[in-house]
């Protein structure tokens, strides 16, 4: 029998044109770079996952801008497979400045969107996600609503 994590993240692109990424503590992932994003809680709809998940770990309150896609990737960790959903989004308001979860981020920061595919990320995964949002593929929030029922 398989099991998987199901988790969301967003790419948030700042006024500058800077995208908005996370260097992670925990052992199995240390010091690499990823978009903010994180597990799918219980009784949480998928876009009140990945806000809560992109103030947690950068102190940044986030409007969803659009729908990027389904990701299938192995939990470098445990070997269980991670369903992650990824959207685009823009910064709201910074809320705080040392995110809550001490330890599991090391450096919060916008980065150039050139840069990022130099950065050491955490998933190879990552640098398809972001040329497919510099391709400007997205998708409408309704496609999550009409068809997948996820945003209840």
């Amino acid at each position: 029998m398989s099991s998987f994590y199901a988790s969301a993240g967003a790419i948030v692109e700042n006024d500058k044109g800077e995208i908005l990424m996370v260097q992670e503590g925990k052992d199995h992932v240390h010091e690499t770079w990823d978009f903010p994003g994180g597990g799918w809680e219980d009784r949480e709809s998928i876009i009140e996952c990945v806000k809560r998940e992109v103030l947690e770990e950068t102190g940044y309150k986030i409007e969803i801008t659009g729908f990027l896609g389904v990701y299938k990737e192995l939990n470098q960790r445990d070997g269980t497979e991670n369903i992650s959903f990824r959207f685009t989004a823009e910064p709201v308001e910074k809320k705080f400045e040392e995110p809550p979860g001490k330890g599991e981020i090391l450096d919060v920061k916008f980065i150039p969107k050139e840069k990022i595919p130099e950065l050491d990320l955490r998933h190879e995964n990552r640098k398809k996600v972001l040329e497919k949002y510099q391709e400007g593929e997205s998708y409408s929030l309704d496609l999550l609503w009409n068809q997948l029922k996820l945003l209840d």
